[in-house]
């Protein structure tokens, strides 16, 4: 059996010289991103990335002839949701929700990353996704970032990923404080 080797560069992409009018993104684990919030060791992005793949190809390597059983997709289904609108590119990399990080949201929403919804009694992400063959639409989530909203909308999954449709939504009361 021949070594693999893994080479990994988290360096942000440049846009090209001609791109002025378009808004730049950069790779969350990058110095430029502007989340600049530490995980919970301190420790910077550049550090943490190399141990979650680590902890990663530790975890895929315990049962190599385990097959995971094939997902079933759900079919479309009117549902209410409950929850935080994310950003998703930084919550599922970094956990990133709620108020602190707002502006990150915000930036990296207005740049193109999609939005979803946290659904507070399943936990689970729910992305948004919206059908532009009549052309581009607005965000319907975009106003309400870093949110408890409820959201009426048809929801489905397909490949492992949770994706909602969304018809309506309205601002809900903060939680109530833990006690």
């Amino acid at each position: 059996m021949m070594p693999v080797t893994l080479r990994l560069n988290f360096q942000a992409a440049r846009p090209p010289a001609h791109s002025a009018r378009l808004a730049v993104m950069h790779f969350p684990f990058s110095p430029s991103h502007p989340c600049k919030i530490r995980g919970a060791t301190g420790r910077s992005r550049r550090h943490v990335a190399p141990l979650i793949l680590a902890a990663l190809l530790a975890l895929g390597a315990k049962r190599p002839d385990a097959t995971p059983p094939a997902p079933t997709p759900s079919g479309p289904r009117e549902t209410v949701l409950r929850g935080e609108v994310v950003e998703n590119g930084c919550f599922i990399i970094g956990g990133r929700k709620g108020e602190a990080h707002r502006h990150c949201a915000e930036t990296c929403a207005l740049a193109g990353e999609s939005l979803g919804v946290l659904d507070d009694e399943t936990k689970l992400l729910f992305v948004l996704v919206q059908d532009l063959t009549g052309g581009p639409q607005p965000n319907p989530l975009l106003p309400w970032i870093a949110q408890r909203v409820e959201v009426r909308g048809i929801t489905m999954e397909r490949g492992g990923v949770n994706a909602l449709i969304v018809h309506q939504v309205r601002p809900l009361n903060p939680p109530p404080a833990k006690r």
